[in-house]
């Protein structure tokens, strides 16, 4: 903690000291997108909690504390990566919480044969499937069905994670291409992506998916820290 943190402020001071120069305002525009997309993916590939809203708290800080980096300047420049990070993480919530509710009707489908015999004895009324969620984090009530169900989440989503990185990466190059003075910018950002593709293709390897899921986080928090 002590390194990145360390590492993390002298990165700040050496921006102030070397001021990027300024980028067109689409290049905000840009980076505003891949936050929105940002935290959705992280409830999607089921990162733990913590980290996902590590991730976000120091994201905000970082867009407060860095120097801006187009012509929008501030409050604008902060403003629109702020809100589209918040953004991102309600519409995530509201997915997440979609899909999960799903995963409960599924699971809780009764098989045909038992179909057929409640037409005769109806059931007693069970509780409502919100009932097993936990309201600010989305987690299953019952610890053995979150575990089954990240673990899975985690494994079907790597090719997508894996796509979505690389479609990052070729909108960063295009983005310099265009305006080739947000070359240090999206090169930084660049570096960060590549580290997290390499961190999930890594843990893709290993046998325990929930250990993989824990280090995988890490390495994010890691990533967008230092």
């Amino acid at each position: 903690v002590c390194v990145v943190t360390g590492t993390t402020m002298c990165l700040i001071n050496w921006l102030h000291a070397h001021p990027p120069a300024l980028s067109s305002a689409a290049v905000v525009f840009v980076l505003a997108v891949m936050w929105f997309l940002a935290p959705i993916y992280l409830r999607h590939i089921a990162v733990y909690t913590s980290h996902r809203l590590l991730y976000s708290a120091v994201c905000c800080v970082a867009f407060a504390a860095l120097p801006t980096f187009s012509v929008l300047g501030r409050p604008a420049e902060p403003a629109c990566l702020v809100g589209a990070l918040l953004l991102g993480e309600a519409v995530g919530y509201l997915i997440e919480r979609r899909l999960r509710l799903a995963h409960l009707k599924h699971i809780n489908a009764p098989p045909a044969a038992a179909t057929v015999a409640s037409a005769t004895f109806p059931p007693s009324p069970a509780a409502p499937p919100s009932a097993a969620l936990h309201l600010w984090t989305l987690e299953f009530a019952d610890a053995d069905l979150e575990a089954q169900y990240v673990s899975d989440r985690f494994v079907a989503t790597y090719v997508p994670l894996v796509l979505f990185c690389g479609a990052a990466t070729v909108a960063l190059v295009l983005t310099v291409v265009a305006y080739p003075a947000s070359l240090e910018l999206n090169a930084i950002i660049a570096s960060g992506v590549s580290i997290v593709l390499c961190a999930r293709v890594w843990t893709h390897r290993d046998v325990d998916q929930l250990r993989a899921r824990l280090l995988f986080g890490r390495v994010c928090v890691c990533v967008v820290t230092g």
